[in-house]
């Protein structure tokens, strides 16, 4: 015991530590009306980090309270530790079990050009982390081996071994586990930054077809941007970020994907952005015959002005969104559109209250009975039409 508690003092010494977090929750009440249905409720949420959803089920919400999250690094000479855990559901009257978000070790070997973690892997340097959606694709137990050449400054690539990202069962040969490998690169310039990854899928985990049927295929996250303007311009920035999933899915009409294209200018006395969206819902659950093939295009643009030193921000978001293909919204000019004014009081740098409206008017498809003799499938749907009022008064902490 005496051995262990005097390394345990050697290595506190020199020991380099860094701890940060987030918690943000909120008061959400909202007010839907589709067809002739009316629902509302009221319980505790923060909605900043919520895209549009297809049929919104806002009464789903009620289990994200909101975000506790606790980031750790501990790193000694070319050894360290990452772990993150963190929670957004807190049952009524009882307790939340923690989510590692990432645990692993890692160390830098060979003048820092080679970097190899170890454990439940996340903090990805090849992944996303927008406002609008979080995407990796090594975030199970595995092992990333990444090199940074010194010949070329600003370089990451590499490649991780990791577990399987949907279930299996029975013997699987190493081979096939070898193909759940996933590869990266990122690539860091005064005028350019640029990350991708691959995710490749093996067939081994495809039992259970109508569970994990979305979960099928290969993955490709990416993110590209443009920093010679930023150079020139103060406050603005451009880039473009997006994932695909299901690539190379050998069932038919498989395949979904998310783009988007940023254009912010943050100024000293307002922040002004668009973002351009591109989207791919291109699925069939083959074990019932259901298809929904469809892409849509969609537009987002906000401004909102600084007061007081930026005490106090003030302004609006909108957002129009209209598709097209196969699975379009039938006899509907547009998909969804909604505008969303926010007035928020900025107490620090890293705390603020925020009141948010939103009035959102949604067109989604729903199946009816009548189906193909010889296919099964739906011949004909309808169009409903559902529009909601929610308000959410936000309180969010940064440290």
């Amino acid at each position: 015991m005496a051995l262990c508690i005097g390394n345990g003092v050697v290595f506190a010494q020199g020991l380099d530590m860094a701890i940060s977090g987030e918690v943000k929750t909120g008061l959400f009440w909202f007010s839907n009306d589709t067809g002739k249905d009316h629902i509302e409720g009221a319980f505790i949420h923060n909605s900043d980090d919520n895209i549009w959803i297809e049929k919104p089920k806002y009464t789903d919400l009620r289990h994200e309270q909101g975000l506790f999250r606790l980031n750790f690094q501990i790193g000694k000479e070319n050894l360290g530790a990452k772990f993150r855990f963190q929670t957004t559901g807190w049952p009524s009257g009882g307790t939340s079990e923690a989510n590692w978000g990432y645990a692993f070790l890692y160390g830098n070997f060979f003048n820092d050009q080679l970097r190899f973690s170890v454990g439940k892997l996340g903090d990805s340097p090849w992944g996303l982390n927008e406002q609008d959606f979080e995407k990796e694709l090594d975030s199970t137990m595995g092992m990333r081996f990444e090199y940074m050449p010194f010949f070329i400054p600003g370089l990451n690539i590499g490649f991780v071994l990791n577990d399987w990202n949907t279930k299996v069962s029975g013997e699987t040969p190493i081979i096939d586990l070898l193909q759940e490998t996933v590869l990266g690169v990122s690539y860091t310039h005064d005028y350019v930054h640029v990350r991708f990854a691959f995710r490749f899928d093996s067939e081994a985990d495809n039992n259970d077809r109508l569970t994990y049927v979305t979960d099928q295929g290969s993955m490709l996250v990416y993110r590209l941007e443009e920093r010679i303007i930023q150079n020139f311009l103060q406050g603005f920035q451009i880039w473009a970020s997006g994932y695909f999933e299901d690539l190379g899915n050998k069932d038919k009409n498989m395949l979904s994907a998310t783009n988007y294209l940023y254009i912010n200018y943050e100024p000293d006395n307002f922040l002004s952005g668009i973002r351009l969206g591109y989207n791919i819902v291109n699925l069939q659950l083959l074990d019932y015959n259901i298809e929904n093939s469809r892409q849509y295009f969609s537009v987002r643009p906000g401004f909102y002005y600084k007061l007081f030193d930026n005490l106090l921000n003030i302004g609006l978001a909108c957002e129009f969104a209209k598709d097209f293909g196969d699975g379009k919204v039938v006899a509907a000019d547009y998909m969804h559109w909604y505008i969303e004014p926010m007035l928020k009081l900025n107490m620090s740098s890293n705390a603020y209250l925020a009141f948010v409206y939103r009035y959102q008017d949604d067109n989604y498809k729903l199946e009816l009975s009548e189906r193909d003799d010889k296919t099964y499938k739906f011949t004909k749907y309808s169009c409903v039409n559902s529009k909601t009022h929610w308000v959410n008064l936000r309180a969010v902490f940064t440290f």
